[in-house]
Order: structure tokens, then sequence, then C-alpha cells
């Protein structure tokens, strides 16, 4: 069941990894994005975790019609207001060895209210885009494990977004080996 908290993430060197998660049922390694925090004190943090019924923690990304069946049991009822103020959300991706990226996203206008099912969607075909764009930029990670052409989009969990600053969001990917 997918649900929303507004637990403290702790700093723990500006990235985001497994030390941060109470569940011991990751399904892979996180990756160690770098934290893009642009909140101003008055914002609060948000965090909003995935999960599909009977598979544990996680949207495992892939073809959308992979996908699709694992939305369809996310909670449907759920609406999220992403944006205040804004007709646009954006994502922003902090891979490991390669520049920022970032994807802005119509949502209807601002204050506009969505199911998370479709939040869920929209992050995951921006990963998927980002996954394609990066396939053929060099990386400067010295960790090949962490390449972005070494590292298939089956391979891949969509964990959590973390809201980071107005309508900006900033998915939680682990990696399955």
């Amino acid at each position: 069941m997918a649900h929303n908290t507004g637990l403290f993430i702790r700093k723990t060197d500006g990235y985001h990894n497994f030390t941060e998660f109470d569940n011991a049922t990751l399904p892979g390694i996180v990756v160690p994005q770098a934290g893009d925090n642009h909140q101003s004190r008055a914002e609060s943090l948000e965090i909003v975790s995935f999960a599909v019924r009977g598979a544990g923690p996680g949207i495992r990304l892939g073809p959308m019609d992979a996908i699709s069946p694992q939305l369809a049991s996310i909670d449907q009822e759920r609406q999220m207001q992403l944006v205040y103020g804004a007709p646009e959300l954006t994502i922003r991706i902090l891979w490991p060895g390669y520049p920022a990226w970032e994807k802005r996203v119509p949502v209807g206008g601002p204050n506009v209210k969505i199911p998370l099912s479709r939040f869920a969607a929209v992050l995951a075909a921006a990963v998927m885009q980002y996954l394609k764009e990066m396939s053929v930029t060099a990386s400067s990670e010295g960790r090949a494990d962490w390449w972005i052409s070494r590292v298939g989009v089956e391979s891949l969990v969509l964990l959590e977004a973390r809201r980071t600053g107005p309508g900006t969001w900033q998915p939680v990917l682990c990696r399955v080996v």
C-alpha cells in the first residue's frame, strides 16, 4: 500500500542511501543520488513511498506494459497535491557521475490534485526518459557499476519520491543486482 509520511530524512554525506531506510527488505541497492534540497524553512519535507500489493516496496521499472499492472494495484482513490500555485511539477535526477537532469511536467493548473498512480506513472516515465538520454553520455563516475550504459531499466525499482522544493520532486531508486 502506498503511503505518505512526514518523516525527517537523516543527512548522510548528502546522498540518499540505504541508511535512510528502516525497511530491511529493500529489493536492492539504493542509487546514491546527491540530495536535491531547495526547501525553505517554511516548507515541510514530504515523502511518498510506493509499494505494490503483494510485491514489497517500490515499483519495478521497465516497459510500460510491465509497469501498468503494478500501477493498477496502487491506491487509486488517493489524490495528491504535487505543486502549490504552479501549473507544472519538476522532476530532478542527480545520478552519480552524470549532470543534473530535470523534466517539467504540466499537471493541468495550480493546486491540482492527481491520483497517486498517475504520479507514479509520471515519475516512472521520467526515469526511463532520463536513462535513455544519459545512456549516450560518458560518466565521470569511477565505479562502472553506476554507469547508466550498464544499468538496465528492468533492474531499477522506484522506491519513493521526495519533495525537495516548491513543485520539485526527486525519485529515489533502488538497483536490483
